[in-house]
């Protein structure tokens, strides 16, 4: 137990004997836990110290009510006491304070006053605002009124009239500026609004002429093709009168034919007899001639063939003749029969 904690206290007298003189038996006590008689002896033990250990903290806790109704009492009877030195103080420290509190009130007043001659921190957009804010500044007199900030006031006063007139300056040169750039603007905007409208007037114009164009246009086309159909359906009708003309001519020349005809059939048949003789020998003969000229035409047609497979194979031969002599490897008969398969060769195929 530490020096501090180990205060006498008489009701813990008789407990702090006892567990002085427990400290030394529950040193020297050692249980077989192994063993149910350790186990008990153990927990019979545990239970003999709790039971001093309760004993121990309802004491703690009667003590502490007792305490607790001391501190109540001291400190009712400590708070009259401060209260009536407080009361002896505040006769004397409210003059003081009151006094502390008017020159403060002063001081910020002023201060406040200051504050009104300042350079504003907001951003002043327009010369008029700054001009007004110039004046309201100007208009301040600096007089005794200001007590010690009197010099204070001036110097101050004078700084924010001269950034005020500056700030004037520099807002009106700048709203000049704007004002010319807004008037080239809309002197720009003027004109392209006249270009523009110029040029939807030439539009409008073209687009006009352009309709009349098309409809003089249309207008000649239409009477072109009312001449056209009108002489058209002109030959249509004089084609009509002209065939019906040449029918009737066609008619009187047949009916003239058809007499004709009839005799010369009269002749004809006179004359059939011998026609049919001489017919007969002029076929006979014809069929002669016909089977001569078919031979000779056979014998041309196969020499033809011959001459056209001939050449095609000959030039394949030279080809052929050409690459070996380049050094180039290739049968002969290969060739021929590649150019036959392939069809290069007319009159001549092959069946795989």
């Amino acid at each position: 137990m530490n020096a501090d904690t180990k205060v006498d206290i008489e009701p813990y007298s008789q407990l702090r004997a006892q567990i002085e003189t427990l400290k030394a038996e529950n040193a020297a006590k050692s249980f077989d836990i192994s063993k149910p008689a350790g186990i008990k002896a153990a927990k019979s033990h545990i239970y003999s110290l709790r039971k001093l250990r309760a004993e121990a903290e309802r004491t703690r806790k009667d003590l502490g009510r007792d305490a607790l109704e001391y501190k109540r009492r001291v400190d009712s009877v400590g708070k009259e006491l401060i209260a009536e030195v407080e009361g002896m103080i505040e006769v004397h420290e409210r003059p003081l304070k009151e006094l502390e509190e008017r020159e403060e009130s002063r001081k910020r007043a002023h201060i406040e006053r200051l504050a009104t001659l300042r350079m504003p921190e907001e951003v002043i957009g327009d010369s008029k605002t700054a001009a007004d804010i110039l004046s309201r500044v100007e208009s301040v007199i600096i007089d005794e009124d200001w007590e010690e900030f009197c010099d204070e006031a001036q110097l101050i006063r004078d700084d924010t009239v001269s950034q005020l007139t500056q700030l004037v300056r520099t807002l009106k040169k700048a709203e000049e500026e704007a004002a010319e750039l807004a008037r080239l603007r809309e002197d720009a905007a003027k004109r392209e609004a006249e270009e523009a409208a110029k040029k939807a007037e030439e539009e409008r114009i073209a687009r006009e002429e352009q309709i009349a164009r098309d409809a003089a246009e249309k207008a000649r086309r239409e009477t072109e093709e009312a001449a056209e159909h009108k002489r058209l359906e002109a030959e249509k009708a004089a084609e009509r009168e002209r065939e019906q003309a040449v029918a009737e001519a066609e008619k009187r020349l047949e009916a003239e034919r058809e007499k004709a005809r009839a005799a010369e059939l009269e002749a004809s048949r006179a004359k059939q007899a011998a026609a049919e003789a001489e017919a007969a020998r002029v076929r006979e003969e014809k069929a002669k001639a016909e089977a001569q000229e078919a031979r000779a035409a056979n014998k041309r047609h196969r020499n033809k063939v011959m001459n056209e497979v001939a050449e095609v194979i000959e030039a394949v031969i030279e080809t052929a003749q050409a690459e070996a002599r380049e050094g180039v490897d290739s049968c002969l008969g290969q060739k021929i029969a590649e150019a036959i398969a392939e069809g290069k060769v007319p009159h001549v195929s092959v069946r795989f």
